[in-house]
């Protein structure tokens, strides 16, 4: 079965024990809304699908992926599960059969387009959801970005 994995972040140059065919990742991978828009567990900003991106398709990225030998969808899911050390909720997936639910139509039919123009049974991804910093915490950066896309900062803290 010819299933990808679709990268944007550590996964390219950290991508663990996960039987990949290709050496190098392929930079030609479906065109994304990705942004740093996520605080990891050990405190890094990391990259994840941004939804808020998806009526501004200039913001829109090309994303990475390599090939994985499994023997089905199933396998590829849970791989990449274990090397993200998430749960099968936040690992997305299409085939010719199946479409992850929880992510927004028009980010599928991207993924989908593309899955079928490389003529992949199917491809999987991390879908993390986006997590805000605290409202205090107002970096330059952070003060830029509000100003320019017209952010409002909601926090939890």
């Amino acid at each position: 079965m010819k299933v990808a994995i679709i990268g944007w972040g550590s996964l390219i140059w950290n991508p663990g024990n996960m039987n990949l065919v290709f050496e190098k990742w392929r930079n030609d991978g479906p065109k994304l809304p990705i942004e740093f828009a996520r605080k990891s567990r050990d405190g890094r900003i990391t990259l994840v699908i941004y939804e808020r991106y998806l009526d501004v398709p200039n913001l829109w990225v090309k994303t990475y992926w390599n090939l994985i030998e499994v023997k089905n969808l199933d396998e590829a899911i849970e791989i990449l599960k274990e090397r993200e050390r998430t749960i099968k909720e936040y690992i997305g997936y299409v085939s010719e059969d199946l479409k992850y639910e929880k992510m927004h139509p028009k980010i599928l039919e991207e993924i989908e387009q593309w899955r079928k123009s490389k003529e992949l049974d199917g491809a999987v991804w991390t879908a993390l959801p986006s997590k805000k910093t605290p409202k205090q915490i107002q970096t330059p950066l952070r003060k830029k970005f509000e100003e320019i896309l017209g952010w409002k900062c909601v926090s939890k803290v």
